[in-house]
């Protein structure tokens, strides 16, 4: 990946409901059994927060926002700055989520147990929108991670694309169901969404065009970059020149939780460096396999996902 030679603006990563990520290790894990854990750690989470971890890893300077609240959302900010992560979130009058993860090392598995999250007030959506407003000034670009909260229509996310461009930015949008659907409706610059999101967008009957077919379905309700996160299989993307696929690189999986965010802070530091959708797809791939390998959520280090980078194969798809 070539060295990025602008760190005067930061990426803006948008994370309307984020989380406190706490992790039970649990060996030989049985369901209706009272268990001891072996560890419990937390750390702050939710799509955004990821990419932005992601992100700082690979040395892009980046800034984390959000609407946090209580207990849960103050442990939130206080793990960002733990980890040194730039933030600037608006605190709302709301619990924000707890996420458990349960990691069984002994058979190789893992549980999750995901909160809803908070309903938020309509007072909640203004003061972000402009505290938004005010932190695009300072962005190169945009990233819209997970789905907005109760509270919050469908089409929030959509607005948010929008004001984000009339700014003259490019936008990046990883959400799924009504939010994905108005948020196309913006065409913004990439969409990053997995096979099962995909379909739920195209409709039915596309699914058997194959992934071309999702891709140029995705490409044709907006988005100008489409990828298509397949898990173990690797990825695929069109920028509507290239279509192209990703193997993943074959790791021992510890967690895979986070890994498409992980892929996603790897594609946009090899985009905002100018290297080629090739380029970048090998850098997500990479980056998405060496999340895996760690028991916290993108906690990869950057020496692995150059090493794992030349395992990555890229083949063009007809």
């Amino acid at each position: 990946m070539k060295k990025n030679p602008d760190y005067s603006r930061y990426v803006l990563t948008v994370t309307l409901n984020p989380a406190v990520d706490k992790v039970a290790v649990v060996p030989d894990f049985r369901p209706g059994r009272d268990q001891l854990c072996a560890d419990i750690l937390r750390s702050a989470g939710g799509k955004g927060i990821n990419v932005s971890r992601g992100l700082k890893i690979l040395r892009v300077r980046t800034l984390a926002t959000g609407i946090a609240g209580g207990g849960a959302g103050r442990m939130m900010l206080r793990l960002l700055d733990e980890e040194n992560i730039r933030h600037d979130f608006v605190v709302a009058r709301c619990e924000s989520r707890t996420n458990l993860t349960v990691i069984d090392p002994v058979h190789r598995r893992m549980s999750r147990v995901l909160e809803p999250g908070p309903v938020l007030k309509t007072g909640d959506g203004r003061r972000f929108v402009m505290s938004f407003r005010r932190l695009l000034r300072f962005s190169r670009f945009v990233v819209i991670s997970g789905r907005p909260p109760a509270g919050l229509p469908s089409s929030f996310c959509r607005g948010l694309v929008e004001i984000a461009q009339a700014e003259g930015l490019r936008v990046a949008v990883d959400t799924s169901g009504p939010a994905l659907r108005e948020a196309l409706k913006a065409r913004p610059f990439l969409v990053k969404v997995n096979c099962s999101e995909a379909q739920s967008i195209i409709g039915r009957s596309h699914v058997s065009r194959s992934r071309p077919g999702l891709l140029r379905g995705l490409r044709d309700r907006g988005a100008q970059i489409a990828i298509i996160t397949l898990g173990p299989a690797g990825a695929v993307a069109s920028d509507g020149k290239d279509i192209l696929s990703a193997s993943a690189p074959r790791v021992t999986a510890v967690n895979t939780v986070g890994c498409g965010d992980a892929f996603l802070s790897g594609f946009l530091a090899a985009y905002l460096a100018g290297d080629s959708l090739a380029e970048g797809l090998r850098m997500a791939a990479a980056s998405g396999a060496a999340s895996a390998c760690r028991v916290l959520p993108v906690r990869f280090i950057r020496a692995d996902v150059e090493r794992l980078a030349g395992r990555v194969r890229i083949m063009p798809l007809r």
